[in-house]
């Protein structure tokens, strides 16, 4: 209804959101202290604490770096060897909230915690990540597929769901996100237990696209999806059997990053 209902429709709404209020008050997603409104999933000071990562860093893997000045541009890293992916984006760096809210949705399965990180990270998505070009191209073009990093069938069943394709799901029309294009063959060991070299022995061939989606994947832009970035390995694996299948290209876009200079 034109200007969001009638005052009747508006007066209910206030009434039916206060009663919610008073039978479940609300409490901050990340520290569970109570919230004096409804409608915000975090308190001011978790909010205050939420960063975002932000220039100069990496224009292809996103790192950031640590000098505080000057543009992006390419690091030593990707000028050695060139990822598989074009670009990797991320929205937050992944400390303090957002790592407290990651965990929940992770070992908890909370969905209050993954509706607060989603509703943080469209803000995000909105307002800066699609200014950046070649993501901005990938999602207004044709042939756009968002593809979660998929869960081994055993850690899925441990889990009971994928938190990449969940989050996906909230954050993108439905018609974008696939979730049967790619399935990871190995059930790896944890990533945070690994050195970096640790981490990309343990995850080669540990992605395979699944039968028949040659054709889907083929001249399509992608973009790989998941709720952290460490040190790019998952994603550049995944990233190379997609670019071995035909994608156009294959952009990473992570909802937060692992970092170890100060930012």
């Amino acid at each position: 209804m034109p200007g969001g209902g009638s005052p009747w429709q508006k007066n209910m709404k206030r009434l039916l959101e206060n009663l919610l209020g008073l039978l479940f008050p609300p409490v901050c997603a990340a520290c569970r202290l109570p919230l004096p409104t409804m409608g915000k999933f975090l308190c001011a000071e978790c909010l205050s604490e939420v960063k975002q990562l932000e220039s100069p860093k990496c224009s292809i893997c996103g790192l950031p770096f640590e000098s505080r000045s000057g543009p992006d541009h390419i690091c030593g890293k990707c000028m050695k060897r060139r990822p598989s992916f074009k670009q990797a984006v991320s929205c937050f760096i992944y400390k303090g909230p957002v790592r407290k809210l990651i965990h929940r949705i992770k070992f908890n399965g909370d969905a209050y915690a993954s509706r607060a990180l989603c509703s943080l990270s469209a803000e995000v998505i909105r307002a800066s990540i699609l200014q950046e070009m070649s993501i901005t191209n990938i999602i207004r073009g044709a042939g756009v597929m968002v593809v979660p990093i998929p869960l081994h069938i055993a850690r899925l069943r441990r889990r009971g769901f994928n938190q990449a394709a969940t989050m996906a799901a909230s954050l993108f029309p439905k018609d974008k996100v696939y979730v049967d294009i790619l399935q990871r063959t190995r059930d790896t060991r944890p990533q945070m237990q690994l050195s970096e070299r640790q981490r990309h022995d343990n995850l080669r061939g540990a992605f395979r696209l699944r039968h028949n989606r040659q054709g889907v994947v083929k001249g399509a832009n992608i973009i790989l999806f998941d709720d952290i970035l460490t040190t790019g390995a998952t994603m550049e694996n995944a990233a190379c059997e997609l670019v071995r299948a035909g994608a156009s290209s294959v952009c990473v876009l992570t909802l937060s990053r692992a970092v170890t200079v100060k930012v």
